[in-house]
């Protein structure tokens, strides 16, 4: 169909370590002082997997990848967590408030994006995304 479609590294997902595959409850309830850790300290790290900082920095270079590579239009297919850190991103706001974004599963998140980096949020939890990259 003429696309190209490219594998970006910096678009996984944080790498949750020992929390990977558990939903917030059980987190929760395994480590409720790593839970506060994570939604306070910005050096916080994983269990056994990444920091927050790095994955903050891998936003940033995705963020960053994304205005300099001169197409007019770019489907991005990724995880919640990176899609959510993007929004912030672009929108000039703190990652902290990465979680005021309720990134639906198979849903469509639409940003135009500026050459000067900045965006504006023009959907989210889109259903009908056919229609938008078809």
């Amino acid at each position: 169909s003429g696309q190209d479609i490219e594998l970006i590294e910096e678009a996984r997902e944080v790498d949750f370590g020992t929390w990977e595959g558990m939903n917030f409850e059980e987190i929760s309830k395994q480590s409720p002082d790593l839970v506060d850790a994570w939604m306070n300290d910005e050096n916080f790290c994983f269990p056994k997997g990444e920091s927050l900082k790095n994955f903050e920095t891998r936003i940033k270079q995705l963020a960053n990848q994304l205005v300099k590579s001169g197409h007019e239009r770019i489907v991005l297919v990724s995880h919640g967590g990176v899609i959510r850190h993007l929004i912030c991103e672009f929108l000039g706001l703190s990652f902290k408030q990465s979680l005021l974004f309720q990134v639906e599963l198979a849903s469509l998140t639409q940003l135009q994006i500026f050459e000067n980096g900045k965006g504006v949020l023009q959907g989210l939890g889109i259903r009908e995304w056919q229609k938008f990259i078809l």
